[in-house]
């Protein structure tokens, strides 16, 4: 039976879930485990049954590709587990290697639970957005008590079966797990975990547990769905089981529904779509045995401790013997700052430090497989170290960039061997961010980029792809942004009620806030060369920026920027008004719905165009690089995923109505109207293969 096997041993069934390589609970799988069932119900040699994992692992849950912004198909997963629960003959669950999630919920429906020691168990869901709905909030509590289910749940993170946390959810340990199940099975008369009441022995105890996470930062930052968690947990004590299942399948399927849930479903599925890249067909992404860092400042002492905690060996150059004393002691630093927060003996950190190298000799790179410097933002000093690389490196090693504002070409021409060249950048801080953005030129041969992707996923890192040999994705998407919110200083709007309202929505970072405390002539610095090719890059927050300037309105360290500063706090200013030119039109006061729903149209604009100009390889690259590396709302599902769910047709719409105010940064791209005309959304390009879809329009 596809999804499922079963044996008969001695009187036991012994169902074993076979849907490799993580046994995911989907509707073919449950269909085939009732069907199972049933077969062992109606079979009177059968006297009891065993359910386990075909392979090291029980279950690693659903398949919440199957739930997105839908119920669940027949059979649920919370009827099978009342079958099992009400099955007349005893019901044993042998768990190995992981249960999670869903998977964890069938084995709570099962009358005991045998495991291996070294198994590991876990509640995914609010990850997703989702809440367990197969029945785990009203059994669990009646297992091990409110204060660790909800320490469980609300972690989303992995816990040894032995620990702690899950005493009294397992009957037996065993290395031998299905033997001891099946003795389990031939022993024991079926037992409801409805029935159960050991975690309610202590009611005030309960109540308190509920009480003190109800009113916890962690379930207010984790939002509606956390908060819908700890409502099911205090029902499994307050309403008979039936009623608390039906409670609990009523939550359940509202946070499947919500945009939070489908945000982050989303970007589950973004970030591993990401390394997929039309170049690489037939081309094996290999990672090099050791990297050259041109550097020792922040940024290379970052990329050299981001290579060796994953075992690279690393050759970091700088030009006095000096200057590479300092950077090694910057790097040790930072190496054994992270060995001792991950609990590492000194002598792995000794382990990783042995693999560094330093040199004062551009020669001494000769031997890497990949070269990357992190010198200064200066197109000329960039050309030089291009150009001493190309003489010191043989073809075939990969000369990288950090820096996405600089072009490609010229780097390439100065090396050389304009093949062998490519931009990539780690955001920081490198050793523990999850974003690789790597740029390719037109002459980028296939070989390089499938170098750089290897070295990406060596770093543990999800590498996302952009074409142009430019300022790739984020530059390009964030310079929308800082227009969107500097025109609605222009037009009057208070500074702090726009970082206000993007902060509300969820961004990481105040834009204007941020601005004033980088700098606004670092700002302008940034943003001229990011537009010093042309095109239609974003711009118009330029000249709000050299106005401030010859103002002497620098940012936070000068005093004034966007906002007045005091004591290192940010305070409107209304002088400021008095500096910016006069809005073009009256003043028109705005909600922080109208200024949210702005800054993600501008955002989603200059993605589609990015699009368009095959910068971006799809909507869902565009993403998973706003998410990670600029601070957007991982909850929103980016900027492209936001505007699907505000309605593409509605964002268009809103863009055209806006173009008087900005033609460069408004002007709608004709894929909104393209994809509106079809009922389609920016989701229907995320294709990958030969299903991958150019934008329309």
């Amino acid at each position: 039976m596809a999804g499922v096997r079963t044996e008969i041993d001695s009187g036991i069934a012994i169902i074993s879930l076979d849907a490799p390589p993580t046994n995911l609970l989907t509707q073919p799988v449950r269909a085939a485990l009732l069907k199972a069932l049933e077969a062992a119900l109606s079979d009177d040699a059968v006297k009891g049954v065993v359910v386990a994992g075909s392979s090291a692992l029980f279950s690693a849950g659903i398949d919440v590709r199957e739930i997105e912004g839908a119920k669940e198909a027949a059979p649920r997963l919370g009827d099978i587990c009342c079958k099992i629960e009400d099955f007349p003959k005893p019901v044993v669950a042998a768990l190995t290697g992981m249960a999670l999630g869903a998977g964890l919920e069938l084995a709570l429906a099962a009358h005991a639970r045998v495991a291996d020691p070294a198994l590991r168990i876990g509640f995914p869901d609010l990850s997703f957005g989702l809440l367990p709905g197969a029945g785990g909030t009203q059994r669990l509590p009646r297992l091990i008590g409110a204060a660790n289910t909800l320490s469980l749940m609300l972690t989303s993170r992995l816990h040894p079966a032995k620990s702690e946390i899950a005493q009294g959810l397992f009957e037996e340990f065993s290395e031998n797990v299905l033997a001891e199940a099946a003795r389990l099975a031939r022993e024991i008369a079926p037992r409801k975990t409805a029935e159960r009441t050991e975690g309610f022995a202590d009611a005030k105890a309960f109540q308190k547990a509920v009480k003190e996470a109800r009113e916890s930062s962690t379930v207010k930052a984790l939002g509606q769905a956390a908060e819908r968690l700890v409502d099911c947990v205090e029902a499994s004590q307050l309403l008979p089981i039936e009623s608390g299942l039906a409670f609990e399948a009523a939550a359940s399927e509202d946070c499947a529904a919500s945009d939070i849930a489908r945000g982050l479903i989303h970007m589950h599925f973004a970030e591993r779509r990401s390394h997929n890249m039309p170049e690489l067909v037939g081309v094996e992404p290999k990672a090099p045995q050791s990297v050259g860092v041109v550097g020792g400042g922040p940024a290379a002492a970052g990329i050299a401790v981001a290579a060796l905690l994953h075992g690279v060996k690393v050759v970091q150059f700088e030009r006095t013997e000096e200057a590479a004393r300092a950077a090694r002691a910057r790097i040790d630093e930072t190496v054994r700052s992270v060995a001792q927060q991950r609990a590492l003996a000194p002598a792995q950190a000794n382990a990783m430090m042995a693999g560094l190298q330093q040199t004062t000799d551009l020669s001494g790179l000769g031997a890497c497989g990949f070269v990357i410097e992190a010198v200064a933002e200066n197109p000329e000093t960039k050309r030089q170290v291009f150009a001493a690389l190309g003489a010191a490196t043989g073809p075939g090693t990969v000369l990288a960039t950090s820096s996405l504002i600089q072009s490609l070409t010229p780097l390439g021409e100065a090396a050389g061997r304009p093949d062998d060249v490519i931009a990539l950048h780690l955001h920081g801080p490198a050793h523990s961010h999850r974003l690789a953005e790597i740029v390719l030129a037109r002459e980028t041969a296939p070989e390089t980029l499938a170098k750089a992707v290897g070295l990406a996923q060596v770093l543990q890192k999800f590498p996302v792809r952009a074409a142009g040999g430019g300022c790739g994705v984020g530059e390009r998407v964030q310079a929308a942004l800082r227009d969107c919110v500097t025109g609605l200083v222009v037009q009057g709007v208070a500074p702090a009620a726009i970082d206000a309202a993007l902060l509300d929505y969820g961004f990481i970072h105040a834009p204007l806030t941020a601005m004033d405390r980088m700098g606004l002539e670092l700002c302008l610095t940034r943003g001229a060369l990011l537009a010093r090719d042309g095109g239609r890059v974003p711009r118009s927050s330029l000249d709000v920026l050299r106005t401030l300037i010859r103002a002497g309105r620098r940012g936070a360290s000068g005093g004034a920027g966007f906002f007045a500063w005091k004591n290192g706090q940010a305070v409107d200013d209304p002088k400021i008004a008095e500096v910016l030119p006069p809005p073009s039109q009256k003043a028109q006061k705005m909600s922080s719905a109208d200024i949210v729903a702005r800054c993600v149209a501008a955002m989603a604009n200059e993605g589609a165009r990015l699009l368009r100009e095959g910068i971006a390889l799809r909507p869902s690259d565009i993403d998973t690089v706003m998410v990670l590396a600029y601070g957007f709302p991982r909850e929103r599902g980016g900027p492209m995923k936001a505007a699907d769910m505000l309605g593409v047709f509605e964002t268009g719409l809103l863009l055209k109505q806006l173009t008087e105010e900005d033609q460069t940064l408004f002007a709608p791209d004709p894929g909104f109207a393209a994809l509106a005309r079809e009922g389609e959304t920016f989701d229907a390009l995320n294709k990958l293969g030969n299903n991958r879809r150019k934008i329309p329009g």
